[in-house]
């Protein structure tokens, strides 16, 4: 019997050490704006997206429908794990009533920008 204490005693410590750790992730806006202007992808220039205060519209044919407007921020994703903080990527975070999208900008800068969207890579060039 005493044995049989000392297997549950150690079952129960190994099932509760070995615990997988919790991660959470946080945001942090960053101050990065776009030119309020029409921004041209570079593999279809009938293709785009426009910029206006803090609103954002992709754009196809030349053409964009309401539903495709979306207020916009720039932000940093941090992972917590274990007490150790990690900065996963910067994005493009777009929010309607009812949805949120987020697309990692690979890179950008005052004349063009490339994001990760719709399973590809997508380049802009400022018209």
């Amino acid at each position: 019997m005493k044995y049989n204490k000392t297997y549950l005693l150690l079952f129960i410590l190994c099932f509760f050490s070995c615990k997988e750790a919790k991660e959470t992730y946080t945001e942090k806006v960053i101050s990065q704006k776009f030119a309020e202007r029409m921004w041209i992808e570079s593999s279809d220039s009938l293709n785009g997206v426009t910029f206006l205060k803090n609103q954002i519209a992709f754009f196809n044919n030349m053409k964009f429908t309401s539903d495709s407007i979306y207020d916009y921020s720039v932000i940093q994703r941090i992972k917590y794990k274990n007490g150790n903080k990690t900065e996963e990527g910067i994005y493009l975070k777009r929010t309607q009533l009812y949805d949120t999208i987020y697309n990692e900008l690979v890179k950008y800068n005052d004349t063009s920008f490339v994001i990760k969207r719709n399973n590809r890579i997508e380049t802009f060039i400022m018209e």
